[in-house]
């Protein structure tokens, strides 16, 4: 009950348990979880594949309650290059039009500006191209410390976005990263917010998803991340955390 808080701690009526199950191939993994509460209940299977630089995953959410729910989903990426500290190099453009403004002066908000975050301004360069997509270019290192969050889209925005980003580091590797749902499902999921949320270690866009769903209902999204170098653009070289060592083979990704 209260209040919704990101970034605060919520208890668990039971500890979540995922299942492993078999895997066609060597480079993809599936995971299962379901949970019943009452009237209340779910499934959630995820699949991750790896195909040299692209990475999928698609997530298949059941309602296996009696009663309707509605849950917001987002996936927190976490990127950084190198281990280089957010700042100058890097650059986030988002997939993200705000078609309907007048001026080339973006739209967002700060929520936690002057309590637990920072000015995203004082560390980067917020602008607008001509087609209305924004682009974040930080001008700044952001110290040990300090948070930044905006918020891109809401309801009093008109936007047009595929819920689409791609991310440049320092060191010349991208990810590009899309999810195809957005355009071919009409309602469910749907993209309601566009939220970007960086510190020193860490730059993370984070297009929000609202997900609703009838009893017996099931609804698909699927994220295709796509890592590429400047000299070689089907190549990924070394890039996040996420995506080597101990996460997949125990060996780094070479270029």
């Amino acid at each position: 009950n209260g209040v919704y808080r990101f970034n605060s701690p919520y208890e668990f009526y039971r500890t979540p348990t995922w299942q492993v199950l078999p895997s066609p191939a060597y480079n993809e993994i599936t995971l299962v979880s379901e949970e019943v509460v009452g009237e209340f209940g779910y499934r959630l299977q995820k699949t991750v594949r790896l195909d040299g630089n692209i990475m999928t995953v698609r997530s298949i959410l059941t309602n296996l309650g009696k009663k309707q729910f509605t849950t917001p989903w987002y996936s927190h990426h976490f990127f950084t290059g190198n281990d280089e500290p957010v700042g100058p190099g890097y650059q986030l453009d988002l997939g993200l039009s705000e078609y309907a403004l007048k001026t080339l002066t973006p739209q967002f908000k700060q929520p936690g500006l002057g309590t637990w975050s920072s000015d995203i301004l004082e560390y980067a360069n917020v602008t607008m191209a001509l087609d209305k997509s924004i682009s974040i270019r930080m001008k700044k290192v952001v110290p040990d410390g300090v948070r930044l969050k905006a918020e891109f889209l809401d309801e009093n925005l008109v936007t047009l976005t595929d819920g689409s980003f791609t991310l440049h580091s320092p060191n010349g590797v991208s990810v590009f990263e899309k999810i195809p749902e957005l355009q071919t499902q009409s309602r469910n999921p749907f993209i309601y917010a566009y939220n970007v949320y960086a510190e020193r270690g860490t730059l993370s866009p984070e297009p929000m998803l609202l997900l609703y769903l009838e009893p017996a209902e099931t609804t698909t999204w699927t994220q295709h991340l796509k890592i590429s170098e400047e000299s070689n653009p089907t190549g990924y070289g070394w890039f996040l955390s996420m995506f080597s060592e101990e996460v997949w083979w125990g060996k780094r990704f070479h270029s």
